[in-house]
């Protein structure tokens, strides 16, 4: 129910029926350390440079996903700029399935990064 896209009065007889629970989109404090753990606890078993450039991948991941959100608003034309949680779930979920022994070189993590985020 978008009151900028229209007049949309529901009567209040109908909505005593209901409530509304409104869970705001996490922090980016919040992101960074979940995801950053994440990939520590993962990562951890690569070289160390693989690592740090995980570590760095996962804040340009955030950064990115941010920007995007803040760029593509949603709207009554554009209903479908939905950008959410799961966007960022998966790709974390594609990222974390990196293998120690084929990924031992920072730049294949950044491509695997980059192929994550155009999958999703």
């Amino acid at each position: 129910m978008n009151p900028t896209a229209g007049s949309f009065v529901v009567n209040l007889r109908l909505q005593r029926h209901f409530w509304n629970l409104n869970v705001p989109f996490p922090e980016q404090g919040s992101l960074n350390k979940i995801y950053t753990t994440f990939v520590q606890g993962h990562f951890k078993a690569f070289k160390s440079n693989v690592l740090e450039e995980a570590l760095r991948v996962t804040k340009i991941a955030l950064s990115v996903h941010d920007m995007v959100c803040q760029t593509f608003k949603k709207t009554a034309a554009n209903f479908h700029y939905e950008f959410n949680i799961r966007h960022l779930s998966g790709i974390f979920t594609g990222f974390l399935q990196a293998d120690p022994a084929k990924f031992n070189n920072p730049e294949k993590v950044v491509k695997l990064w980059v192929h994550e985020s155009e999958r999703i």
